[in-house]
């Protein structure tokens, strides 16, 4: 009898210790920091993001020294970069106009990568004029999962 209580328990010890690495792992966390001047036409941006972060801190702390050093990135950018959103368990997108002195920008933080990239280019477009919506590309997504 003693035994059959002992294995109950060790099973219910080990159930809810894969249980609770199971949720440690699916819960990751995410950032996307931005540096955005008054003039992306003129001065440029930088964006920088973390994904699957073990916590909410470090997430943002990664994503902002992704974006103070981004190297495509405008040094009025860099010198601007903000968290602008966290995450946890979804995907991130950017989309620009590759033609430097463009003002096309656009980016997203969604609950899957398709959104993700289709709101990132939607805001691009809506940024970069009638002459040059076209050329938005996504420049990078990832996904926190």
């Amino acid at each position: 009898m003693q035994d059959t209580r002992f294995s109950r328990a060790a099973a219910s010890l080990l159930f809810i210790i894969g249980v609770s690495f199971q949720s440690s792992q699916l819960s990751a966390e995410g950032a996307l920091a931005l540096g955005l001047p008054s003039s992306v036409a003129n001065e440029g941006f930088a964006f920088g993001y973390s994904v699957r972060s073990d916590t909410s801190d470090e997430a943002q702390e990664s994503a902002l020294h992704l974006c103070r050093t981004d190297k495509a990135g405008s040094a009025p950018g860099q010198k601007l970069c903000r968290i602008v959103k966290t995450f946890s368990g979804k995907c991130v997108a950017i989309a620009m106009d590759p033609k430097a002195g463009t003002p096309g920008v656009g980016w997203s933080v969604d609950v899957d990568l398709a959104g993700a990239e289709a709101r990132a280019m939607s805001q691009c477009k809506a940024t970069a004029g009638a002459d040059r919506e076209g050329f938005c590309v996504i420049d990078k997504s990832d996904c926190d999962q």
